[in-house]
């Protein structure tokens, strides 16, 4: 199913099909060792505190969502494939400011991909 398909499904009044990411989860594979904590999210972009299971040191990722049409889910950060490179800081407050930022950018960009629509 196509995202556009999707979008529709939701402008008519359908319900939202696509499965979120969860509010906490392990990394796997390459971020193995890693709890992942939701702290934001947008319709666009997540903002996640990630901590090292080892060291207890975090850090904050923020991605865009990216969704698998066939599984009808969101991807998670570490699953192929990596559509958008993730953006990480050491500072929570700077995190904040780069997930508004991708919020602002993506929305916008998100609303002129459906500027043709008088539905909207």
């Amino acid at each position: 199913m196509s995202t556009e398909q999707l979008f529709w499904d939701l402008v008519r009044g359908g319900k939202p099909i696509i499965k979120s990411l969860p509010p906490s989860f392990d990394g796997q594979g390459a971020k193995s060792g890693y709890r992942y904590y939701r702290l934001q999210q947008s319709s666009v972009a997540y903002l996640y505190e990630v901590t090292n299971t080892n060291t207890r040191e975090k850090h904050y990722e923020v991605f865009e969502k990216w969704i698998n049409g066939d599984e009808k889910r969101e991807l998670l950060p570490f699953e192929e494939p990596v559509v958008n490179e993730i953006l990480s800081s050491n500072n929570n407050a700077t995190a904040m400011q780069i997930w508004v930022q991708v919020t602002r950018e993506r929305g916008i960009q998100n609303m002129e991909d459906y500027s043709w629509c008088k539905k909207c």
